[in-house]
């Protein structure tokens, strides 16, 4: 459904602005439609574009300036018209009672400050009168007030801090705060509850935060309607920073979440704080000890909090369970006062990514002040928008009333007792037996506790008493003590607890035992705690039906399905059967049977997804006695095929009957594949070792050596193991590693890669595009090998319009260049130079090239990005080896607009990547970037793989003599797994230069069939040859035999091949 009105927009605005009586342009509310539901979230994080909250119907709103008319026509999208000027809308609906207020009925700053003194004035014995707690950038007062028993006496009694206004046009998040301070003070003495409150808590508000741009739109628009949203500093050629996106925690994260963008609705400022208004707010709660705070926005209807950013933490604060419980009590007291519905989660997954705000600083920020617990309410619905008509004011206000009395009454749950201690971790060991470990029928057990000190102050030296009451188990050893600890600390019992397990004990099973503790502080309490004899295990192959699982929730339900699988047709999935998608707008749950978790558990299973990225998401989830847990995802974007993941137990006890879940959660529109989730396992964990333990290999300057290394696992599960390089040799131009290992270099650090541009202008494939199809991308080419990259293998590619690559992303249009990881970002891509580029232009030559053995080139050449006169005209080429490693060659980059583009790399799942460069200097002519896991000298194949119980995988070193880069040049493998034991392993890595033999003569080159006979003279001194085929003079070579002797034969060579090049090495 497209609907292009540019011209009539063009008249539309041509009025507006004559009538707009100070100049500043109006906004007009319009319904935007892409070409699918892909295209139009593309304009979510588009951060030229004030996106507005969504509502019910198809489509994305915008709040529309003049000069996004074109911009949005040119990246093919239309559009409805719901309201011409937005602002003339909300002034002309706050008139249409006929009151004649000042901003339509809402609170002027001067009318803010003079309630605050009627308040004082009409409460002077549970008021304040307000204060400063600090001034705006154009040097206005941000006043606070205090509501209290006692107010101008600081006691000790819990805080709670509520705030408004941090964007400036969001006046009824405002008016929620007066409505709460006038019950708390009017009903004092009258409302039990009420009372009780203020007798009991110390309730500090600040209406408004952000002063200078709420003032701003009573200049602009006084008889309300104003759209300034953010403060009004001075960039150079936009105003304003949105306070926020400029609190310090996590500020910057990503460019989704916030914007580089000086213009920006969501411009994050040049540096966490920048601006005094953060800087006061920070100043101020660092001077408190809240407990609560309550950040008042609109609209949308939602109840937020930590975190912001999905990619942090897996998107969970460790306080998840707390926020959840307090979100889901408040969502249920407003619906019950005029049935409104608020949605309630961290922001990522019920609105969008949001970093560098006060919920995220106020709750993470822990080194400065305690931890808060931190609400963002986003007040109102679609309906009732930014300035909401008057009649909505007090309803909204009213509906949010007893959540902020919920929050005040709840907060004392949130103080940790003086005294009070938790097991955080456990370790039970075979004390005597058979020496293989695992506590069984007949031997003696140790337990060992780690006890956290969760209490508000110092516990001295604990006494620790343990019992049990399971038969054929008696306690031999059951008296010990833990040392003094400090708030938050742990600490083990000094002596171990033993129990001797009866042989009639049967296996495997769990022990139940009481731990009786108390302290010369008066601390006396009893643990419950568990341990398990024998090695239980659970396995589901999905091949017997639902084997006790339950599915559960809203949308297709999860089921079993022979559409995808492992072991061998079975696996449980998330989709409809019928069409292969899932349901929009979901939530569904797939819970196990109970099972008794081992000790040192893990849980394994193996998984396929495909959810939209960002928007959809899977988790895995375990419930025991103490509630459910997130231990995995979330997982959202492709896997890129069947994966086997490892979670390790080890924090939970063993012995406790545990259940695992799989949930996944959707939004309203697009819907793609889903997840399969097979070969679910719980037990006992892997054990990893390696043969060897460290390599060293001589190597001569145009050698190859390859060195072996053995992984083995001699556990009780699947292996799942990954390797990344360790720094070596000191350089200068780099970066890295990401979070999968992955470096750069350029040509600039002495270890850097050389600078090798390759003659392909007319070779291989080239790529083409019209008017218009300026962001598309061409392919899929195949590769003629596997390409490793993050983990995954691919074979084939696709390449985009704007200087990028991608495996597994044939329809992004990406075009605006961000720092990556970024969710906007396609997957699975590599960046050599990702800018809005147009090589739909005259005299433009991109090219895709592979020399059918182990290479790979893209080619771009005298492509433009920008306009005149400021047109940039570029020439680069990326190159992808069978190796693994990716060198981009920048030949003649010119001088124009080369600040302007992204250079990096990026996962699938777009959680992890490496930025070389984004939109600063820094690139040159005629030089080469790499990215690759390791030393340019040394690679290794395979990155990850899984190794079943009692069984060996084999790694493969290829050391490069022509690369080496010091002598000896070192570097070091990580091997990272899921053994809870051994993780990582470190194997050191040397290689020296060797005297290299000199080359064999009298080569002669006989055809033999469709083989080719190759003779030399014998070299003196060389134990074996290293026979390398060319497909193109001067490309990369493929090892083709290493014979021991001055003759080799390439079989089968000419029914592949007409033309080739060949090389002979001898090597001592």
């Amino acid at each position: 459904m497209f609907r292009l009105l540019s011209t009539l927009l063009v008249l539309i605005f041509g009025t507006l602005l004559a009538q707009a009586a100070t100049n500043i342009p109006h906004h007009a509310l319009i319904r935007v439609f892409g070409h699918d539901a892909a295209h139009e979230k593309l304009l979510l994080n588009d951060d030229r574009l004030d996106i507005l909250p969504k509502d019910e119907e198809p489509g994305v709103l915008v709040a529309a300036l003049p000069g996004d008319f074109d911009y949005l026509q040119s990246r093919g999208y239309g559009w409805d018209v719901v309201h011409q000027d937005l602002e003339e809308f909300y002034a002309r609906r706050l008139a249409s009672n006929d009151h004649l207020d000042l901003m339509g009925g809402y609170k002027t700053y001067s009318e803010i400050n003079a309630a605050l003194d009627v308040m004082h004035a009409n409460y002077p014995n549970i008021t304040t009168a307000k204060f400063s707690i600090g001034q705006t950038l154009e040097g206005r007062e941000i006043y606070c007030i205090k509501i209290s028993d006692n107010p101008d006496v600081d006691e000790d009694e819990i805080e709670l801090f509520y705030n408004a206004l941090h964007h400036a046009r969001e006046p009824a998040a405002m008016e929620v705060l007066f409505l709460f301070m006038d019950q708390l003070t009017s009903q004092y003495g009258i409302d039990p509850d009420l009372t009780y409150l203020v007798d009991n808590r110390e309730f500090y508000f600040v209406p408004c935060v952000n002063v200078d741009g709420y003032v701003y739109n009573e200049t602009t628009n006084s008889n309300g309607g104003g759209m300034w949203r953010k403060n009004r500093r001075n960039n150079g050629t936009s105003y304003g920073v949105d306070l926020n996106r400029n609190y310090g925690f996590n500020w910057g994260y990503d460019n989704s979440g916030s914007s580089p963008t000086p213009s920006s609705e969501t411009y994050r400022g040049i540096e966490a704080f920048s601006e005094p208004e953060t800087q006061v707010m920070r100043d101020f709660v660092n001077s408190r000890n809240f407990i609560v705070a309550m950040n008042y926005h609109t609209y949308s209807n939602l109840i937020l909090y930590p975190w912001g950013v999905q990619a942090y933490e897996g998107g969970f604060c460790p306080d998840n369970d707390i926020f959840h419980t307090m979100a889901d009590s408040m969502r249920i007291y407003i619906q019950q006062v005029n049935g409104a519905n608020y949605t309630i989660g961290p922001p990522w997954a019920v609105l969008y990514g949001v970093n560098g705000d006060a919920n995220d600083w106020c709750y993470g920020e822990q080194t400065t002040k305690p931890k808060i617990f931190s609400f963002t309410t986003e007040v109102g619905g679609p309906s009732d928008g930014f300035w909401p008509p008057q009649n909505r004011i007090a309803p909204l206000a009213q509906e949010n009333l007893p959540a902020n009395i919920f929050v005040a009454r709840y907060a004392e749950n949130l103080i940790p007792p003086d005294y009070q201690v938790r097991r955080i971790l456990q370790n039970q060991d075979e004390q005597s037996g058979n020496g293989n470990g695992v506590v069984e029928p007949g031997e003696l057990m140790s337990l060992t506790f780690t006890l956290k000190n969760t209490g508000a102050q110092n516990l001295g030296v604990l006494s620790g008493t343990l019992t049990t009451s399971t038969p054929n188990v008696s306690v031999t050893n059951g008296v010990t003590s833990w040392p003094a600890t400090s708030p938050g600390d742990s600490a083990d019992n000094s002596s171990e607890f033993v129990l001797s397990v009866a042989g009639g004990f049967s296996s495997p099973g769990a022990i139940a035992c009481q731990l009786h503790l108390t302290s010369g502080e008066g601390l006396d309490t009893t643990l419950s705690v568990t341990a398990v004899v024998g090695s239980p295990s659970f396995f589901d192959d999905v091949e017997s039906g639902d084997n006790g699982w339950i599915s559960d929730g809203l949308g297709t339900p999860w089921h079993v399905s022979t559409r995808q699988a492992v072991s061998p047709t079975h696996s449980w999935y998330s989709g409809s059967e019928s069409t292969g998608l899932y349901s929009a707008s979901s939530n569904i749950i797939l819970t196990s049977p109970e099972i008794l978790l081992g000790d040192n558990a893990v849980l394994t299973f193996s998984q396929r997804y495909l959810l939209e990225f960002g928007y959809d998401y899977g988790f895995v989830e375990l419930i025991d006695a103490e509630g459910t847990h997130q231990i995995a995802g979330p997982y959202t974007g492709s896997s890129g095929g069947f994966q086997t993941v490892s979670i390790p137990l080890t924090q939970y006890a063993p012995g406790s009957m545990i259940q695992i879940q799989f949930r996944q959660v959707t939004d309203v529109a697009v819907e793609d594949e889903g997840w399969y989730v097979d070969d679910i396992y719980v037990g006992p964990p892997p054990n990893i070792s390696t043969t060897p333990t460290s390599v060293s290999v001589g190597v001569a300057p145009d050698d190859i050596v390859e060195q072996t290394v053995v992984v083995e696992n001699s556990g009780g599960s699947d292996l799942v193991y990954s390797v990344m390089f360790q720094n070596g040799t000191a350089v200068t131009d780099t970066g890295g590693p990401d979070a999968f290992g992955y470096r750069w270099q350029d040509s600039n650090d002495p270890c850097g890669p050389i600078y090798s541009w390759l003659p392909i202008s007319n070779q291989g494939t080239q790529l083409t595009w019209g008017t218009g199809e300026g962001d598309q991308s061409r392919g899929p080419f195949a590769l003629p090998f596997d390409f490793p990259f993050y983990g995954q293998e691919y074979s084939q590619l696709w390449v985009n319009a704007n200087g990028w690559i991608s495996f597994v992303d044939g329809s992004s249009q990406a075009y605006l260049n961000e720092s990556l990881p970024s969710s906007n970002a396609p997957a699975a891509a590599i960046f050599p130079w990702w800018d809005d580029l147009k090589p739909q232009d005259a005299g433009s030559n991109v090219r895709f090239w592979e020399n059918g053995v182990d290479s790979v080139a893209v080619h771009f050449e005298n492509v433009h990005a920008g306009t005149s006169p400021n047109q940039g005209t570029y020439n680069f080429q990326l190159l992808l080896t069978a190796r693994g490693e990716a060198r981009v060659f920048y030949g003649d980059m010119g001088t124009i607009r080369l600040t302007s583009a992204t250079i990096g790399i990026q996962n699938a799942d777009k959680t992890v990547g490496l930025t070389a460069l984004n939109n600063q200097a820094g690139i040159a002519n005629f030089e080469s970037r790499r990215f690759a896991l390791g030393p340019r000298w040394v690679s290794v194949f395979p990155t990850s793989g899984i190794v079943a119980p009692n069984s060996v995988d084999t790694l493969r070193l290829s050391f490069l003599g022509a690369e080496l880069c010091g002598d000896p040049s070192l570097s070091g493998l990580l091997i990272m797994s899921n053994d809870p034991d051994n993780s990582p392993l470190t194997i050191p890595i040397e290689a020296t230069s060797q005297v290299q033999l000199p080359a064999p003569l009298d080569l002669t080159i006989l055809p033999d069939g469709d083989d080719i006979q190759l003779q030399w003279a014998a070299v003196p001194g060389a134990s074996t040859y290293q026979v390398e085929y060319f497909t193109e003079f001067g490309g990369l070579s493929t090892i083709v035999g290493t014979p021991a002797t001055n003759s080799f034969t390439h079989v089968n060579v000419l029914q592949t091949y007409a033309v080739g090049y060949y090389s002979v090495r001898a090597l001592p």
